[in-house]
């Protein structure tokens, strides 16, 4: 599915509002999903051990140094999150997290257009038995 709005393919407005997930360019190890509880009515579901999204071309990013994941799913969920530049070698930063829930990751200095990618990864074979997705991104 491609979605084509004002902003436009693989561009997105961070200083208009959040992000939704669905909304993505790319997506390795998860699914997009309907949701009744997800704030558009879909969200993205981790399906493997590890899954990557990439979001090029964010616009409007001047003056904001934080990535805000909102989470939905099981709150002993335990997972590493990683956020890169693309065509980065190394992640700005790397965080282990647990529980679905409002994450505020400090990034640093964000140029006025970025391309990210999230990569999540489940923290062990206990973690499977809850379930993990994204509902959407915002930036502060």
């Amino acid at each position: 599915m491609i979605r084509i709005d004002l902003v436009g393919v693989a561009e997105y407005q961070a200083d208009l509002g959040p992000i939704e997930a669905q909304e993505l360019f790319a997506a390795d190890g998860f699914a997009k999903r309907q949701r009744d509880s997800a704030s558009n009515g879909f969200d993205v579901a981790l399906k493997q051990q590890e899954g990557t999204l990439t979001f090029p071309n964010i616009h409007g990013l001047g003056g904001m140094d934080s990535l805000v994941l909102h989470m939905v799913g099981e709150s002993d969920a335990s997972f590493e999150l990683s956020v890169s530049r693309r065509g980065a070698d190394a992640p700005i930063v790397k965080h282990r997290l647990k529980g679905a829930n409002r994450w505020r990751i400090p990034l640093g200095p964000l140029g006025r257009t970025e391309s990210l990618i999230i990569t999540v990864k489940r923290g062990g074979p206990a973690d499977w038995k809850g379930e993990l997705a994204l509902d959407r991104i915002s930036f502060e």
